[in-house]
């Protein structure tokens, strides 16, 4: 199953572009379309869940916003993941860029349309299945224990 999640947010594109892939191809797809204005024709949908890793840990592809917090759940879960930028800010647009680097994730910055976004989807769900996705290593950090090391430092 692929699942496509906007997250707390909306991309009609996003969901546009899936629901013609949908259409196209013998894929399972469930999407969370957020408040979005598109309601899909072709995939299961549903706006938001209060238990979203269900979602997650069931699909073998993620489609999803380049969102910090849905990128790095499905890091920490293996997925193989696809995001399509969506939001406004540098920061993500460089956490996006940063996972490709680094081989975690295929990340779809620019497109200029539905049908632009239909065409790098496609190629990038023909990429990620033959593409060995390099696992993600959660780096565990305490901010505490960092204050305090540093604290012991300065003395």
């Amino acid at each position: 199953m692929i699942f496509v999640s906007v997250g707390s947010t909306y991309n009609d594109y996003l969901i546009k572009a899936i629901d013609i892939i949908a259409k196209r191809d013998n894929e399972k797809i469930v999407a969370q379309i957020g408040y979005g204005e598109y309601i899909p024709k072709n995939v299961d949908w549903f706006r938001y869940s209060t238990n979203i890793d269900q979602y997650y840990k069931n699909s073998n592809i993620i489609i999803c916003s380049d969102g910090a917090g849905t990128l790095y759940r499905c890091l920490e879960l293996g997925k193989k993941i696809i995001s399509v930028r969506i939001a406004a800010t540098q920061g993500v647009k460089d956490l996006g860029r940063k996972l490709e680097q680094d081989g975690n994730i295929i990340y779809i910055e620019k497109y200029n349309s539905v049908n632009d976004l239909v065409n790098l989807i496609s190629k990038s769900l023909i990429d990620i299945k033959s593409k060995k996705i390099k696992k993600y290593v959660k780096i565990d950090f305490d901010i505490l224990k960092f204050n305090k090391y540093i604290s012991n430092l300065i003395r």
